[in-house]
């Protein structure tokens, strides 16, 4: 939920001039978010998403790109939200995320 309102602040913005830049990169955050298998993957993303945002925000953009930008930031939120689901159906505690040798 933490990304969720941080990213709304750019997708307020979004309307008028171009945009596919600011629509593509929310598709690579929904596609890292998506290919996260734990909660500790999804939490690294937000510091990035939120920086990314801020520096963003207020940015005109058209019609068709901020659709496209809202709806990768559906997704994204999805994929949270399944993981999310994992976590409490195992009890409330994030599962650990494995070791990188």
């Amino acid at each position: 939920m933490k990304m969720i309102v941080a990213a709304f602040g750019l997708a307020a913005g979004l309307v008028a001039c171009g945009g596919k830049k600011e629509a593509d990169q929310m598709t690579k955050y929904a596609d890292s978010m998506c290919a996260c298998k734990d909660i500790k993957c999804a939490e690294k993303i937000f510091p990035e998403i939120e920086k990314w945002t801020a520096a963003n925000e207020g940015k005109e953009v058209e019609k068709s790109a901020a659709d496209r930008y809202n709806a990768q930031l559906d997704r994204t939120q999805k994929c949270y939200d399944k993981l999310m689901a994992e976590v409490e159906k195992a009890g409330g505690a994030p599962a650990p995320t494995p070791a990188t040798p």
